[in-house]
């Protein structure tokens, strides 16, 4: 994932992308909504969202990684995946409250996720939440 291959990204990816730059990644629901409007089969698949939020994460770009997990969680609303990652964001960015309860709706959606299970231990005894 170079910058000179648009970093690995699918053309509805590239496109988000090139709008959220513009516009501010906190508006990423309200741009794909607008995507969506103007071509009807503009889609995201869950893996390319949630790899594109983990690159954002390497590339020290914390509020915008979050963003980008948090459209994952609008897309896929039934993905035990989506919800980890966010809680692992939140984890990240020291809200354990946040963490846990994404945790917890992971494990909810997915009862063998045994990370959530592991994550939500970790942040509890460290009295985080």
């Amino acid at each position: 994932m170079k910058a000179s291959n648009g970093f690995g990204l699918s053309s509805p990816v590239k496109l988000l992308r090139i709008e959220l730059e513009k516009s501010g990644y906190k508006n990423a629901i309200e741009q794909v909504k607008k995507l969506r409007r103007a071509n009807a089969n503009f889609e995201l698949t869950e893996t390319e969202i949630n790899s594109w939020g983990y690159l954002l994460i390497k590339q020290h770009k914390m509020a915008d990684a979050l963003e980008i997990f948090k459209l994952n969680i609008y897309l896929y609303p039934e993905s035990a995946n989506a919800f980890d990652s966010l809680g692992e964001m939140y984890a990240i960015m020291d809200d354990a409250a946040q963490a846990i309860k994404n945790y917890e709706q992971s494990l909810k959606l997915n009862p063998q996720n045994k990370n959530a299970e592991k994550q939500i231990k970790i942040l509890q005894a460290n009295g985080r939440n």
